[in-house]
């Protein structure tokens, strides 16, 4: 068995794994330790990492894949490929970091009233976007490198066991909130350290100097980030615009509890429809393609009856 199809037969365990711990975590754990508005803010500190993080990567994590067979020398450091990878999203967080700090008080000023929370702890919302924006690209260029398994094991359940620990020390008064919103912080910035020592572990930690082998290949690289930047700044906005909406409304941390939490229970029903959809995709555009209609119709009809079918049973359930 090759090492791809292992890799990847063990990944997705692991990613079904995460997927019973995060609905154990946020649909069973987070209402029995927290209050819904403290289950708001902590929703949105991840919301805010996520979204930070993608904008401060610059474009770089979805690059590695197209751009590291330019690089790939093993013996000599992969030509630099990973201080490039390093340097870009740093000069990123350190343009945000300045802006957040810049604007902090008017940040402020927008949710201190409706969302008192999310004003007390912005000060967590620099380490939240930090420790995420590192782990995406180290757990990226680990698969670049073939090896998928131990970044999703660290992303996907050992970050989900510390959060549930952490909530049921909370629970039974062993520790203050303040101490566990630091833990939920701080978690994404300890992975992104084990994964650079798991990459030194693989010998594929090489920070050394960046050296390109086509002259125009800088400018390619830009441009290509730049559109992918540019590419998803909308849908990363519409995604993320109704929950800055909320929290800047009446009683926005609780709202926002009670908001997110639902929205979790749709994307856990919803699952199987998009593995259903992934799978027939590419089936209905080759059939489309032929014209044959009569086939696009029975994948359309058996494929709904499916999803509503899953759908509903989890919906019970």
């Amino acid at each position: 068995m090759g090492i791809v199809i292992r890799q990847s037969i063990k990944g997705t365990i692991v990613v079904y794994v995460g997927v019973v711990l995060s609905f154990f975590l946020n649909l069973f754990i987070f209402p029995l330790c927290f209050d819904t508005k403290e289950i708001g803010l902590l929703r949105v500190l991840a919301e805010l990492g996520v979204l930070i993080s993608s904008f401060t990567s610059l474009g770089i994590q979805s690059s590695v894949f197209k751009f590291f067979p330019y690089f790939q020398d093993n013996e000599k450091g992969h030509n630099g490929f990973l201080t490039l990878i390093s340097v870009i999203p740093l000069i990123g967080i350190t343009i945000f970091i300045f802006l957040f700090y810049l604007f902090e008080d008017t940040f402020i000023s927008i949710y201190k009233d409706d969302s008192p929370l999310l004003s007390q702890y912005s000060y967590l919302i620099v380490p939240i976007a930090f420790g995420m924006m590192f782990v995406a690209i180290y757990e990226t260029y680990s698969s670049a490198n073939l090896r998928i398994v131990v970044p999703k094991i660290l992303k996907e359940v050992f970050v989900k066991l510390v959060i549930i620990g952490g909530a049921l020390l909370f629970l039974f008064g062993s520790i203050t909130f303040n101490m566990f919103a630091w833990v939920y912080v701080l978690i994404y910035i300890i992975v992104a350290l084990f994964l650079v020592l798991y990459l030194k572990k693989l010998n594929q930690l090489h920070y050394t100097k960046i050296k390109f082998s086509e002259k125009d290949l800088p400018k390619k690289i830009a441009v290509f980030n730049g559109y992918l930047l540019l590419g998803s700044i909308g849908s990363m906005l519409v995604n993320s615009i109704d929950i800055f909406m909320i929290g800047a409304s009446p009683n926005g941390d609780a709202n926002n509890g009670i908001y997110l939490t639902t929205m979790l229970m749709t994307s856990m029903i919803e699952l199987p429809g998009r593995n259903i959809g992934q799978i027939s995709a590419p089936i209905v555009a080759e059939h489309m393609k032929n014209e044959n209609f009569v086939e696009v119709d029975k994948i359309y009809k058996s494929s709904s009856i499916a999803q509503l079918s899953i759908a509903c049973l989890l919906f019970t359930l």
